[in-house]
């Protein structure tokens, strides 16, 4: 073997067989057989919905944009525009987060029970069901994790239909788990689910409960979208359609409860039962009650306000300065100008019979409305000739002579 100070010696550099000899050893790193490197798989386990907070993420990034574009809004309108908003908001993203998370109805048990098929390894773990209006989540943990060699960390979905359709996807899905080899606590939910024969049709409830529910959903969603985008133009239209999206979303609480199984759903195991009985609902259920009750509460509050004080309730809700100025001064003067005979540009009325060219020319002027810079506009007047005295007379003895009343009126009045 030639050492590096013959190398030295022979006028090669050192330092080309320092790299020959550490990429050498680099490559064979982790391969044996001159072949590619390979790694073991790490499967890691599920700990929270995708979908739900990708909804939560998306509700936090609105209101960080309002409150960084807050900064542009004119001081007097900042506050009612903050609690508009973070209110339409707070909403939608509860109704949202109803549509996506799994937690209509939950249950939970600790046990000891057969972890694979046809083997006598217990272990002990704590088996979960959530479920939601599209789909249910099982989790599976050990206590410990890690048991029998292996770690006990498992959270699978599974859809009740599929397509956005009725159809049942459970059996699909019960299959699709027997080919991979779930545990078996895993496999007895999911067969449970999937039986639709006889007593047996729980998996049918269920999916039902959430197809029906999560339909309602969408449409009070929808009906809350139309409902903030009235209030920008005519605030009682709003407040009605708010009091028609609490309705709907306490209703789907309604349609939800009333599909339930008549029985409870008890899945058992070696030393307890998953029991999930027909009033045990999660967070989801209540969440979106409490919000179909809130947004009653408000629209019926914004009705009375309305009722009471439309130019308040206008003044808070549109948020164009013209058009709040515009209700507001139409409201504080349209009992003034109708008691006066005026007119809507403060001018006096003209009443019938007494028109003269002065006041009629007057009224033709162009109308100006208070607080608003328009250009210069020539006034046009009309000049009517005046008649002579001896005309005058004459048209007030025609309109006497026409209101008195006739011979023939007077004798049949007597």
């Amino acid at each position: 073997m030639i050492t590096i100070a013959q190398r030295r010696t022979e006028g090669r550099p050192a330092t080309d067989e320092w790299h020959q000899i550490s990429s050498t050893m680099w490559f064979d790193l982790f391969r044996t057989n001159r072949g590619l490197a390979l790694y073991s798989p790490q499967f890691t386990p599920v700990t929270g919905d995708i979908e739900l907070h990708g909804v939560v993420s998306l509700g936090v990034l609105l209101v960080t944009v309002f409150v960084l574009a807050a900064a542009g809004i004119s001081y007097g309108e900042r506050t009612n525009t903050a609690l508009k908003v973070l209110f339409g908001i707070g909403v939608i993203t509860s109704i949202l987060v109803c549509l996506h998370g799994t937690g209509w109805k939950e249950a939970s048990v600790i046990t000891r029970t057969d972890y694979r098929a046809y083997s006598k390894d217990q272990v002990k773990v704590a088996i979960g069901i959530h479920i939601g209006l599209k789909s249910v989540n099982i989790t599976l943990v050990g206590d410990p994790v890690k048991q029998r060699g292996d770690t006990i960390n498992y959270n699978e979905r599974i859809f009740l239909y599929t397509g956005g359709k009725a159809e049942s996807a459970l059996k699909p899905t019960f299959k699709d788990f027997l080919k991979k080899g779930m545990p078996l606590p895993i496999i007895s939910i999911a067969e449970y689910l999937a039986l639709d024969g006889g007593g047996l049709r729980k998996g049918r409830y269920v999916r039902l409960a959430g197809y029906f529910t999560r339909i309602m959903l969408w449409a009070a969603f929808s009906l809350c979208i139309l409902s903030i985008l009235l209030f920008s133009f005519c605030p009682s239209r709003g407040a009605i359609v708010t009091v028609l999206t609490g309705l709907l979303q306490c209703a789907a609480n309604g349609v939800y409860a009333l599909l339930q199984p008549d029985s409870a759903m008890v899945i058992s195991f070696r030393d307890a039962d998953l029991k999930i009985s027909n009033a045990d609902f999660g967070w989801c259920f209540w969440l979106n009650l409490f919000t179909g009750f809130g947004l009653f509460l408000v629209g019926i509050f914004v009705l009375i306000l309305y009722r009471l004080s439309p130019s308040k309730v206008n003044g808070f809700f549109v948020l164009s300065p013209l058009r709040r100025f515009r209700a507001l001064d139409e409201h504080a003067h349209s009992d003034e100008l109708r008691s006066e005979g005026g007119s809507p540009d403060g001018s006096p009325g003209i009443p019938l019979g007494v028109a003269t060219p002065e006041v009629f020319g007057t009224a033709l002027q162009p109308v100006r409305r208070r607080h608003q810079s328009r250009p210069q506009v020539p006034q046009v007047i009309i000049h009517c000739p005046s008649p002579s005295p001896k005309e005058t007379q004459e048209r007030i003895a025609d309109n006497v002579v026409t209101r008195l009343p006739s011979t023939e009126e007077e004798n049949t009045d007597l």
